[in-house]
């Protein structure tokens, strides 16, 4: 069997040059090592590293950035903080804010205004970029 000829890409490249946006998640664990953590950092990363080969793939059509956020307060995290706190969510979130830069963990309306950002017209030149939203965790 004859091998098949080998595409450029496997990304159909988008027509309309109309303001496109694509914006996909990671967290802060694809940026900091943490012990135990293996599996989850390195899916994050991955996520970041499909983002910016992505990114030229399909621009400049289409603009493509990661929304990496660190810790926040949701129900999906609220049973970790319970957890973490001896049956009190506010214990476990207290324990985690002692050594944040902030002092707190941060709440989902703190990364809307980023989120919407990223799809707006006003992100037209931003591409390929990871915004960590962490209350600067993840500062060296």
């Amino acid at each position: 069997m004859p091998a098949r000829p080998r595409r450029k890409t496997c990304w159909s490249r988008p027509t309309s040059r109309c303001g496109r946006r694509a914006s996909t998640t990671s967290r802060r664990s694809a940026l900091v090592a943490q012990e135990g953590n293996v599996p989850y950092g390195t899916a994050k990363a991955a996520i970041v590293g499909f983002t910016r080969q992505l990114a030229p793939e399909i621009g400049p059509a289409v603009s493509v950035n990661v929304v990496a956020p660190g810790r926040v307060l949701t129900g999906l995290t609220e049973p970790l903080w319970t957890a973490r706190g001896g049956g009190s969510p506010w214990k476990g979130i207290a324990r985690a804010s002692t050594c944040r830069p902030l002092g707190r963990i941060g709440r989902p309306e703190e990364l809307a205004g980023t989120v919407c950002h990223a799809f707006s017209a006003d992100a037209g030149s931003t591409t390929g970029s990871v915004v960590v939203i962490d209350g600067r965790e993840t500062v060296i």
